[in-house]
């Protein structure tokens, strides 16, 4: 079941937003008194009120007693396992014949530059003679939505905004410069940047499919559309899966017809429990079909923080995803399936890039980038930080789904609260995996998406601010949004909202 406009907000936390969240000079005091620490729940980190626990986040008071201390993953992988990531890297590396030029990236991992007609996308049986698309050109600029007020602010609009000045996110580019053996750090013309995946890279992993997933284990991702269409029903949010990675989310939707969004993100360094497998990131969705009976498919951009999946290195990275069954590769056994369901990036031959300079492994800087999805004929584009980076072919697609168009745009915040005892995690208390900055959507610094807009006609055309946005929180206690707020007449809003909060405190135990 599609959700439209008319959809019921559901557990949204009412969030006064105020000149503090613009971006004014931050007075913190993360000093705890015992008094605030009442009972603990056996194993967990001592409690605090939702104020000193956002603070300690934006502080950097990552360590001692307030949040636990990394925890080292022990995973035990048997025969089989290991045989199906085996099976991996002879599909996803590239011949030797293939590669153009090879060198190791800053961050430390290998990149070697395939030929983009034989980049991993194009390897796979059903995309063999694809002809490579060519970037798009222009995009018309955002305006008010027919029937909206365009210049002045709508009813319900705020004189706030988000911070101005703040510079653009850079780290995805390849700068050049040389590697220790020499080699230069550029791909040629023709070629696009794979990372180089060895057995020591899948062994971080559970399984193949932690590998390809969204999250370690069970299936608990796409649960805000689940609550979704439960509102929309009239009836109660579904419980979380028992024993399972929740993940919670905070942000704002729309039901509409669309051939793609955009936003302009906050890139922030969260605080993320590092031992186990969780993250916390920001990102849009542009989606149709439903959760319910698998029929969801997804295109999916942002940043987030997963050590877990990069050696212990806490700084964000931007990502592309996308499903074609409503999250079901958590079940992938091997690449083909991996291939037909979903996965990050490269990861499994789904999104075919076009640019020669972009390497999703690197770490991007704090700061601002604006992602795109906007559909061009029988392909999805992406645009990142004004950069044509690749496309989903339409025909991973279903007219049911997001062959045609998409019925719905969202905005927000995601993070995993990993209670999966099996896959590393804490089945008893809540995370302590900050989304965004930690901080409430009431208070300095907090995170925040602005510029929010869709497109209602192919190839970049008639492309509106998202008016008629609603704001969501599935535990707001853990996690809020603040908004959805619009601010049309300034050039740096448009429609916004802040969100995030600290995960872990005396109202979010467990």
């Amino acid at each position: 079941m599609r959700f439209g406009s008319q959809l019921t907000r559901f557990m949204v936390l009412a969030v006064p937003v105020t000149a503090l969240a613009m971006g004014a000079a931050l007075t913190l005091d993360v000093s705890v008194a015992s008094a605030q620490q009442p009972t603990l729940v056996p194993g967990a980190p001592p409690l605090h009120p939702p104020d000193v626990a956002a603070a300690r986040h934006l502080s950097g008071a990552t360590s001692g007693a307030q949040i636990p201390a990394p925890k080292a993953l022990t995973l035990v992988h048997a025969p089989a396992d290991i045989a199906l990531m085996e099976d991996h890297l002879r599909e996803h590396n590239v011949p030797v014949a293939d590669i153009k030029h090879s060198f190791v990236a800053e961050a430390g991992h290998r990149i070697d530059c395939v030929d983009a007609q034989k980049q991993p996308a194009l390897r796979i049986a059903s995309m063999r003679g694809h002809v490579l698309g060519t970037p798009p050109t222009a995009v018309a600029a955002a305006q008010a939505e027919p029937g909206h007020p365009g210049a002045a602010p709508p009813p319900g609009s705020s004189p706030l905004r988000p911070p101005t000045g703040v510079p653009q996110a850079s780290g995805n580019l390849l700068q050049g410069g040389r590697d220790a053996a020499g080699a230069l750090r550029e791909c040629p013309v023709a070629t696009v940047p794979v990372t180089r995946h060895t057995l020591d890279t899948l062994k971080t992993f559970a399984t193949l499919g932690d590998f390809y997933s969204k999250y370690p284990g069970g299936a608990g991702a796409g649960r805000h559309f689940a609550v979704r269409e439960a509102a929309a029903k009239g009836q109660p949010p579904p419980p979380p899966p028992p024993g399972e990675a929740i993940h919670d989310h905070a942000g704002a939707s729309r039901g509409i017809t669309n051939y793609g969004a955009h936003s302009t993100i906050r890139v922030f360094k969260p605080y993320v429990m590092h031992g186990y497998n969780e993250f916390s990131l920001s990102q849009i969705w542009v989606s149709a079909g439903a959760y319910e009976d698998k029929s969801l498919q997804t295109l999916e951009v942002g940043v987030q923080s997963t050590p877990d999946q990069h050696n212990g290195d806490t700084r964000p990275r931007l990502f592309v995803y996308s499903t074609s069954d409503a999250y079901q590769f958590w079940a992938a056994k091997t690449y083909a399936q991996a291939h037909a369901s979903g996965c990050y990036n490269l990861l499994c031959g789904r999104f075919v890039q076009v640019a020669n300079n972009w390497d999703w492994d690197a770490p991007v800087s704090a700061g601002e980038v604006d992602v795109a999805f906007i559909k061009y004929a029988d392909k999805w584009w992406l645009q990142i930080g004004g950069t044509w980076i690749g496309y989903y072919p339409t025909s991973l697609y279903s007219a049911s789904g997001i062959r045609d168009h998409a019925t719905s745009i969202d905005f927000g915040g995601e993070i995993v609260d990993n209670r999966d005892g099996a896959h590393g995690g804490h089945p008893a208390w809540h995370t302590a995996t900050a989304m965004g900055t930690g901080a409430w959507p009431s208070t300095p610094g907090a995170a925040y998406q602005k510029r929010l807009s869709y497109f209602a006609a192919l190839n970049g055309q008639s492309h509106y601010h998202a008016w008629g946005l609603s704001g969501y929180a599935e535990r707001p206690t853990c996690y809020a949004s603040g908004g959805p707020l619009y601010n049309y007449a300034d050039a740096n809003s448009g429609a916004f909202f802040f969100f995030g909060g600290p995960g872990y405190n005396v109202a979010c135990t467990k």
